[in-house]
């Protein structure tokens, strides 16, 4: 067994499995076998068992079915009252009789035993003899001898006959029931058989098996014990320690080999885990950082401790200024005049953005610059700039500067956080772009949102608008036509159907030159709205000549005409009133030219609106010179009478009140004339001031009358007074005893 145990060790893998998998198929084939060959039996048995057992018993039961209800049709015939039901027993009769050959035949086809044969002999015989004494009671039944068919069938004879039939095809059936019973015994044996040999083999195959396995599982698993406890004494940092089987020529022996290989990178491996730890640890922390600046302080704070670090500058690039702005400094602000803004090519920090490569200096000069603590200071032993990158596009620089030699553990770092510090960087600055687009989204959400709000208004304002409009045209007490560019119709008010007797219906689609029959196009109604004169006649529905004053709005989109709004208006009451209004002011003309005295009347602004025609022959003027004037437009007056007279109407207009009095004017004649001047004020049915109405009359003669009379009486009294003076004279004389007047020469 030793031998056999280290034959397999040095045997490769697959003939191990082919070994273990050949004994197991072996044992699984003989296990197999044994099991088809007993399926094989107690297969035949069951199918003997249902062909010839239970299928020859079912059709036995059915002929013996059938059997039966020939005997039960056959009395159901002779009982039937009336002859539609004879008829259905009799076909019934027929079926049967006709089917019980055939299951006889099926019976036959399935018996084994000689026993059955006979049995199936004698029944055959019974039946025979029964049907011989059905096709009496039938022949007596088809000749209406019921009564006789009755007595046949009730015969002692005719049931013997059913009964034997009956006995002969039971003892069949049990014979086969019997038969059909050993052959299931014979197949549980044989079942039983089968499972106690198949429980045998199982367990001596899987003994065998287990054989196998262990053989198979020691030859492997000794010498991975021995490797693995190589490999435990490797990874407790024993280098050194030698790997087994190595020179083995199988699977293991290559395992081994691959150990070794492994070995001599162990070394390797511990520095790259050394490497991705630390920029796991750095990652994670430059993940967290939410600003940019603080992304630069986690960077220094978290690389420090691991590359030595003495100072380090974050300089960030600014694509608009085309610049490097200093973003954090690591122990840096102890530095003099620290350069915050770096050109393209500007020391060595912008030479390394220039050529977005990487510089390094080492063991630099102790005046350089120096590394400072609270216990002393030192210069550093190497700086490193560095260009973060991104696709090629420059992000940042970092120039840093540490206290040990810059080597290619420190570079593998930062080989591996540069990226992320790259994919960090541009992750914020679209972070700030995406705040300020959102800000701004926001900012144009807010304005689209007073926008949607201002528009809801504005189209609730249309629609109340245009309600507002539909209601002023339905409700306008003139007539409103709404046409299209073509002049058609495509809107009517009730004002118009009332002016014109048509209804709207009538009116829609049809040109406006259905009202207005004289025009030739609707383009000439266009060219009258440039003219001053807005009035035309139309034809009202009936045939009568209506006159019309109208305005016309054209509707413009877009500097093209899509629509006229057309308002008319029926003036024939204002044109009979405005004849009216002629001729009474041609009577009241005609009347205030009959005064035989100069009248004048003038408008709330002082302004003649006429004069009869004394004042005209007085002064020696035409009306039409002179309405539209102000009194101080009358150059025949004196200016200082125009001016006093100007002053006069202007308060008698505004007081409503009247003067009256005499004055001398000037007449045609050249002559200076005394009159009597009346003048009034009046107002207008609301209150305010509506003008004057004057008139004067030649009183010249009338003065030179009352100068005469008033000089007659001048001189009567002027006599009447020396009369009375005489009398005093004459009585004072004589009372101083002297000559009185009358005595005086």
């Amino acid at each position: 067994m030793h031998l056999l145990l280290a034959a397999l060790e040095r045997q490769t893998l697959k003939v191990k499995l082919i070994f273990g998998f050949i004994s197991l198929l072996l044992i699984i084939l003989g296990i197999g076998l044994d099991s088809l060959h007993n399926q094989t039996i107690l297969n035949d048995s069951i199918q003997l068992i249902h062909d010839k057992g239970m299928m020859g018993l079912s059709k036995a039961k059915d002929a013996q079915l059938n059997y039966t209800l020939i005997g039960r049709t056959l009395r159901q015939a002779i009982i039937a009252t009336d002859a539609e039901g004879r008829e259905l027993a009799l076909k019934q009769l027929s079926q049967v009789r006709s089917q019980l050959p055939k299951n006889i035949d099926d019976i036959r086809t399935r018996l084994i035993q000689d026993e059955n044969q006979t049995s199936l002999a004698h029944y055959e015989e019974a039946l025979a003899a029964y049907m011989r004494e059905v096709d009496k009671a039938l022949l007596l039944l088809n000749a209406n001898q019921i009564p006789e068919a009755q007595i046949l069938v009730a015969s002692h004879k005719f049931q013997d006959v059913g009964i034997h039939a009956t006995a002969k095809l039971t003892q069949m059936i049990q014979i086969k029931e019997q038969a059909a019973k050993e052959v299931a015994q014979k197949a549980q044996h044989i079942a039983q058989h089968g499972l106690w040999l198949t429980g045998l083999l199982v367990t001596s195959g899987l003994l065998s098996g287990i054989l196998c396995g262990i053989l198979v599982g020691h030859s492997i698993r000794r010498p991975l014990n021995h490797i693995r406890d190589a490999v435990v004494v490797l990874s407790q940092g024993h280098l050194d320690h030698p790997i087994p089987h190595a020179d083995a020529p199988n699977e293991l022996g290559e395992l081994a080999r691959a150990i070794t290989v492994l070995q001599t990178e162990a070394r390797q491996m511990e520095t790259q885990r050394w490497i991705k730890s630390h920029s796991a640890e750095i990652s994670g922390a430059l993940q967290m950082a939410s600003t940019m600046p603080d992304l630069a302080q986690k960077f220094f704070s978290k690389t420090a401790p691991v590359i030595q670090l003495g100072h380090g500058a974050f300089y960030l690039w600014d694509e608009t200024s085309q610049q490097l702005h200093l973003l954090a400094g690591y122990a840096h602000l102890n530095q003099p005049n620290p350069q915050t803004s770096i050109a393209i090519g500007q020391g060595l920090v912008g030479q390394c953005a220039r050529e977005q490569q990487l510089i390094i200096l080492h063991n630099p000069p102790a005046e350089y610059i120096r590394i400072q603590s609270g216990l002393g200071t030192s210069p550093p032993r190497s700086i490193v700039i560095i260009p973060i990158l991104r696709n090629r596009q420059l992000l940042a620089v970092v120039e840093l500067a540490t206290l040990t030699p810059y080597n290619n553990d420190k570079q593998s770092l930062l080989d591996h956080l540069l990226p992320i510090l790259a994919v960090s960087l541009e992750i914020l600055d679209r972070s700030n772009k995406t705040a300020r687009l959102l800000e701004e989204t926001q900012s144009q959400a807010a304005k689209l949102e007073e926008q949607t709000i201002e528009l809801a208004a504005r189209q609730q304002r249309i629609i109340v608008t245009e309600a507002w409009y539909r209601g002023i045209i339905e409700s306008a007490p003139d007539g409103m036509l709404v046409l299209d560019a073509a002049g058609h119709i495509t809107l009517t008010n009730p004002r118009i159907e009332m002016m014109f007797g048509y209804s709207s219906s009538e009116l829609i689609h049809h040109s406006i030159t259905t009202l207005m029959p004289d025009l030739t196009s609707w383009e000439q109604l266009m060219e009258k709205e440039k003219s001053t004169n807005r009035e035309r006649y139309a034809i009202h529905k009936e045939g009568a000549s209506i006159p019309l004053e109208y305005a016309i709005t054209p509707m413009f989109q877009n500097d093209r005409l899509i629509g006229t709004v057309v308002v008319l208006r029926d003036i024939t009451l204002r044109k009979q009133t405005e004849m009216a209004l002629r001729d009474q002011s041609a009577f009241q003309q005609a009347l205030i030219d009959t005064i035989p005295y100069p009248v004048f009347y003038k408008g709330a602004d002082t302004r003649f609106l006429g004069f009869n025609r004394a004042y005209e022959e007085t002064f020696a003027v035409h009306r039409q010179d002179l309405i539209g004037k102000r009194v101080l437009d009358l150059e025949y007056l004196p200016e200082a009478d125009r001016i006093a007279y100007q002053n006069e109407d202007e308060m008698v207009i505004h007081q409503a009140t009247s003067v009256q009095r005499e004055m001398p004017i000037p007449f045609a004649d050249g002559k200076m004339h005394d009159t009597l001047y009346f003048v009034s004020g009046f107002r207008r049915a609301d209150g305010t001031p509506g003008g004057l109405v004057g008139t004067f009359i030649d009183v010249s003669d009338r003065k030179k009358v009352e100068d005469l009379e008033r000089l007659t009486l001048l001189t009567v009294k002027h006599e009447a007074h020396i009369t009375e003076l005489k009398r005093e004279i004459n009585a004072l004389a004589a009372q101083l005893h002297h000559p009185t007047l009358s005595d005086l020469p």
